[in-house]
């Protein structure tokens, strides 16, 4: 597998969740606020239907293809078939995110990371078939199974720390499973990558 080589200009928070959701748990709020006081730009986008996230996609495309760099945190639920937007009842089924994610990907050079910061969020691996010349991501990262609020608040965490400390992914995914004492979190990237900010 090919090396991750990559500098990001930013992270993108995509905040599925609804009005309620995002008052009460807060994960998207709490996120930004740990990247801001650790200096990392980062830019909140709030899509609370699915026409909302595929026109993000779309702008996303184009920011890509003017040169900017940036891994993905999608915050919403999930499952084994979909993302999905619960308060709406519109499921974004895995292979429609193939197509924008692999343009996005493309403009990034093969190099945009998805993390997945929702229950079964590892299920996004089915995105992408991993075709070798047209992959959706270069790696993805997501729970296994479903999640808390402090889990997913303490795993962004425990991720965006190992990667400022120059961990590669896997390391820091990791570390997320050494704090919690189980295998919570799953990866597909390299060994050799660094999300470097």
């Amino acid at each position: 597998m090919k090396k991750l080589n990559a500098e990001y200009d930013c992270v993108v928070i995509v905040d599925c969740l609804s009005e309620y959701e995002r008052k009460k748990f807060d994960d998207s709020r709490l996120l930004a606020k740990f990247l801001a006081d650790k200096c990392i730009n980062h830019r909140y986008c709030y899509c609370g239907n699915k026409k909302t996230l595929f026109y993000l996609l779309e702008k996303l495309i184009k920011v890509s293809s003017l040169g900017l760099s940036f891994p993905i945190v999608f915050i919403s639920h999930c499952n084994h078939l979909s993302l999905s937007i619960r308060h709406r009842k519109e499921d974004i089924y895995w292979i429609e995110l193939r197509n924008p994610l692999k343009k996005i990907n493309k403009n990034m050079n093969g190099n945009l990371f998805v993390l997945m910061a929702c229950c079964e969020g590892f299920e996004g691996y089915k995105i992408d078939q991993r075709d070798i010349d047209d992959e959706s991501f270069f790696g993805i990262i997501g729970p296994v199974r479903r999640i808390d609020l402090d889990e997913s608040i303490k795993a962004n965490e425990i991720f965006f720390n190992g990667l400022i400390d120059g961990k590669t992914v896997p390391d820091a995914v990791k570390d997320i499973n050494n704090h919690f004492r189980e295998e919570l979190y799953r990866s597909l990237a390299s060994q050799d990558n660094k999300l470097r900010f």
